[in-house]
């Protein structure tokens, strides 16, 4: 076999090894961004609130979400997670559902969702560069 065609294939194989690493290395990069899911939210409260009903912090969580969407808040004033209007708003939205939670309570599984939060590198410093959008 010619020297020059052993010089192609090699260099094919070559190209061929490094496009399958940088494909790899780009989905392990991609699966690395942190995402924030309700379900993994309440696991982690529940498992650091013992006794208490998933139910009930999957009600004060969703319920937070809604106020941080700002949907039924005064667009004047930009949500913040976490905060006494925070609490309040959850404690009177649910008040009128006909839930009666304690201001502590909801204080408590807001601060057991930020450690969530930063548990999975969704707040603090930036864990990666955000991806590029076109």
């Amino acid at each position: 076999m010619p020297p020059v065609i052993v010089a192609v294939v090699l260099l094919a194989l070559l190209v061929a090894v490094a496009l399958a690493f940088a494909w790899q290395e780009a989905q392990r990069r991609r699966d690395r961004y942190p995402v924030y899911g309700i379900g993994d939210a309440v696991d982690y409260a529940a498992r650091r609130m013992e006794g208490v009903e998933r139910v009930h912090l999957q009600r004060v969580l969703e319920t937070e979400v809604l106020y941080l969407q700002g949907i039924d808040t005064d667009p004047a004033t930009a949500p913040i997670a976490g905060s006494p209007a925070a609490v309040d708003y959850v404690h009177a939205h649910l008040y009128d559902q006909g839930f009666d939670y304690d201001k502590d309570f909801i204080r408590r599984v807001m601060e057991l969702e930020a450690e969530y939060l930063a548990s999975i590198g969704a707040v603090g410093d930036p864990v990666l560069s955000p991806p590029e959008v076109s």
